[in-house]
């Protein structure tokens, strides 16, 4: 009829419902951690096609608009320099006219002013393009140049399984390659909000 008070059965049944309730906290929190850095990877491969996207439309806008440039401006182009003026997919070509053309930092000011006034849009939407296409949301910033390069800050929705509390967006960062005509520029001068 009673039962003897040092009978161990069923302790171990009640130590894992007692445990439960801890490790399934546990296990929704490591899976939001895993949540996270896979949204910060989505953002970072984001930011980096944009950096990419955005470093190339800027070679083809400069390539385009560096001697009509020198005409309006009225600089003139020395001899050896006119017959490049058709070859402008020789990008070391290129940046020997340019450090040779662009050497003042009045006209290297003036130019890159030029470029931003006549194709700001123009790279944002390219770079918006990219971002989204790789996952990324629709907003962002294009700076430049860092360290002669340029840097897309992109960022991704972060919505968790577990914690309804606890969303918002998570921001990558990339970097496209080094460019000479950007480290002629003074460092994170130009920002563009896309």
């Amino acid at each position: 009829m009673f039962k003897k008070l040092t009978d161990q059965r069923g302790n171990v049944t009640v130590a894992w419902v007692a445990i439960l309730p801890g490790f399934i906290i546990l296990a929704l929190f490591m899976g939001s951690a895993m949540l996270a850095w896979a949204t910060h990877s989505s953002a970072q491969v984001a930011a980096d096609a944009g950096s990419l996207a955005a470093t190339k439309k800027l070679d083809e806008l400069i390539m385009a608009d560096f001697f009509p440039f020198l005409k309006n401006e009225a600089i003139p182009i020395p001899d050896e320099l006119k017959d490049s003026e058709h070859d402008l997919n020789n990008e070391k070509k290129m940046e020997q006219i340019m450090n040779k053309l662009l050497s003042n930092p009045v006209i290297k000011e003036r130019f890159v002013q030029f470029i931003l006034d006549e194709h700001r849009d123009e790279i944002a939407n390219t770079v918006r393009y990219y971002v989204v296409k790789n996952g990324g949301d629709s907003k962002g910033k294009i700076i430049f140049p860092v360290y002669g390069r340029i840097q897309v800050e992109a960022r991704k929705k972060y919505e968790p399984l577990d914690w309804d509390y606890v969303s918002g967006y998570i921001e990558g960062t990339g970097y496209g390659p080094s460019r000479l005509y950007l480290k002629l520029l003074p460092e994170k001068s130009i920002e563009i909000n896309y």
